[in-house]
């Protein structure tokens, strides 16, 4: 477990964290990264929680695989921006993904979605 959140660290997050195999949650919850989430991350095959909110990270163009979440507000969210354009989500679109109440924002274009 790597838990730096709520310390306002700013900057890109290292590209070395993907070197840390063994871990099976990552927070860097609630700081000043920027910039784009690096490839490196998708080395954490341990990975299971993944926390990376309210930072000012670039989310679209990373190329990330496999299946959209079937719920992505299967909890209270006051997500109002989600970008995830220009990736490889595959699979229908959760009709779910429409009950984030508080989202002004999505973006999922230019991905491999299926269907209506």
């Amino acid at each position: 477990m790597l838990r730096i959140s709520v310390y306002q660290i700013s900057g890109n997050i290292p590209p070395s964290l993907g070197t840390c195999t063994n871990l099976k949650l990552l927070s860097l919850l609630d700081n000043n990264f920027a910039g784009s989430i690096p490839m490196e991350i998708g080395n954490l095959s341990k990975l299971q929680i993944l926390y990376l909110g309210r930072n000012n990270l670039i989310v679209g163009g990373n190329k990330i695989s496999g299946k959209f979440p079937e719920d992505p507000c299967n909890r209270p969210t006051m997500l109002e921006i989600l970008d995830l354009g220009d990736n490889k989500f595959q699979g229908e679109i959760p009709p779910s993904l429409f009950q984030c109440h508080a989202l002004q924002i999505l973006n999922i274009s230019s991905n491999e979605f299926r269907g209506t």
